[in-house]
């Protein structure tokens, strides 16, 4: 069910209907079930394709359960390997593809974030960080919350169960929140149907067909193509993102829940580490919970006067997590190695710099627009780059250009198209604060009722226009893939 047809619409209002009106934690719980429920099956074309899926869910289910009675590292350990290794099967992981494949057809859509929840489950659980028996139904609800199944964010069990409990809040939403609820969820709207379609349009305008025509010709040729396509493709997934986000978290507060923000301005992250502290927040604090932190304190155990090497540690920390989110948004060492590197140069600059100019002039250097803008735009610049093997195919450039060739044709294109975002991040900024005063200004609160009702339909008029005048069809959630 797109988020963006109008099945789906009817579901919201249906379900927002049901979710005011039950009452009782039992009634609500089963409500919020079907609901959820009815929600995933929409993704089965058939009750055999939803097999794998609700095995792995009775799984987990029953791990986390083991872990509430039998708190042993090795038990922790088996559980964790098990629900990872049911997840890389059904996901079709290259280092599984020796096992035998299921013999029809099903689908995985949402496992990723389930997987995430599940393993947060278990390691809390174990950890005694969650006390209070899950029950199966309440399992269910948290791990398939129709909101957050194929997005995110990630809501931590502590948080979600709160809100999950205090049933009536969504009675209790005040004209700000509402007027707020509805802004959000029309400006996600049109990111989606205006900003997003017209970046895909503009990807699209060199298809592959294309692409792979001029792959065989000249070297400049291909060098510009793929720096203007990874920009354009870059745009696409933020404003895609960021879109769905949006539509999330508004209709989240309507439904009485406060989801926790996935985006914080990333355009204006400086270095690859910043940019991940403001885009996909949720994953990455996720990662940097349980798998970075563990991690490192692995290597501190088993590395010998671990205090000697503490930045060697980190760094190593820092390469391998990314590395695993590279390949966890695709199964393409190109994408995980270039994440993985970018995280570990970065905390290696880092370090380098502070003992060349000193922490003072490192402050008056990053209060500098110049560099703070080319820092801004050589960040831009690495990720547009990186997650072309979202849609690229490394191959069709390693067999027919030698390595040197890349090689150079990389930094050259990183530092042309950094260039070029670092001019493009001064005109956004003036935009941006144009909009942010004039958005301060219609959305206040002592706005009369009609000012904000023309705001809000002065929005869905700008949805339905792009909607009408958009060559290609709404673009799907690209996230919902991973």
């Amino acid at each position: 069910m797109s988020f963006t047809s109008f099945h789906f619409g009817l579901f919201v209002i249906i379900s927002f209907i049901a979710n005011n009106y039950c009452r009782g934690k039992t009634t609500y719980g089963l409500v919020a079930f079907l609901i959820n429920l009815a929600f995933f099956s929409s993704f089965f074309d058939t009750l055999l394709g939803a097999v794998p899926i609700v095995i792995f869910l009775i799984t987990a289910y029953f791990l986390v359960v083991l872990s509430f009675y039998i708190k042993k590292p090795f038990v922790l350990f088996i559980s964790l390997f098990a629900v990872m290794m049911i997840f890389s099967y059904l996901k079709k992981y290259t280092f599984v593809s020796w096992s035998p494949e299921l013999p029809f057809v099903y689908t995985v859509i949402g496992m990723s974030y389930i997987l995430f929840r599940v393993i947060h489950l278990i390691v809390d659980v174990y950890e005694g960080s969650i006390k209070d028996k899950i029950g199966f139904i309440d399992f269910i609800n948290y791990c398939c919350f129709f909101l957050v199944l194929v997005s995110g964010p990630i809501v931590r069990y502590q948080d979600f169960s709160l809100q999950y409990l205090s049933k009536e809040s969504s009675l209790l939403l005040s004209r700000e929140d509402v007027v707020g609820a509805f802004s959000r969820i029309l400006t996600g709207y049109i990111k989606i149907v205006g900003l997003s379609a017209l970046f895909i349009f503009l990807f699209s305008t060199f298809n592959q067909e294309y692409w792979q025509l001029k792959v065989g010709t000249g070297g400049k040729v291909v060098a510009v193509w793929f720096g203007y396509a990874s920009v354009t493709y870059f745009f696409h997934l933020y404003f895609n993102f960021t879109g769905y986000m949006d539509v999330v978290i508004g209709l989240g507060i309507l439904f009485g829940y406060r989801l926790p923000e996935n985006f914080n301005k990333p355009l204006l992250a400086s270095s690859f580490l910043e940019f991940w502290t403001r885009w996909h927040i949720t994953l990455s604090e996720w990662f940097r919970t349980y798998f970075f932190n563990p991690l490192v304190k692995w290597l501190n155990g088993v590395v010998k006067d671990s205090n000697k090497h503490v930045v060697s540690i980190g760094i190593l920390g820092y390469f391998a997590t990314f590395l695993v989110i590279g390949y966890w948004h695709t199964p393409s060492i190109c994408l995980a190695i270039l994440l993985g590197v970018g995280a570990a140069v970065n905390k290696i600059f880092q370090g380098f710099s502070k003992q060349i100019f000193g922490k003072k002039r490192m402050k008056r250097l990053n209060g500098n627009d110049f560099f703070n803008y080319i820092c801004r735009g050589l960040t831009i610049s690495y990720l547009a780059i990186s997650i072309a093997f979202l849609w690229m195919d490394y191959r069709e450039i390693y067999f027919k250009y030698s390595f040197v060739w890349i090689a150079v044709s990389f930094f050259m294109i990183w530092a042309v198209v950094g260039a070029v975002s670092a001019m493009a991040m001064v005109i956004y900024d003036k935009l941006a604060r144009f909009a942010n005063r004039f958005h301060l200004v219609i959305e206040n609160q002592s706005l009369s009722c009609m000012a904000t009702n023309a705001w809000l339909v002065s929005k869905l008029f700008i949805i339905l226009y792009a909607s009408l005048i958009t060559i290609n069809p709404t673009p799907a959630f690209i996230y919902m893939g991973f």
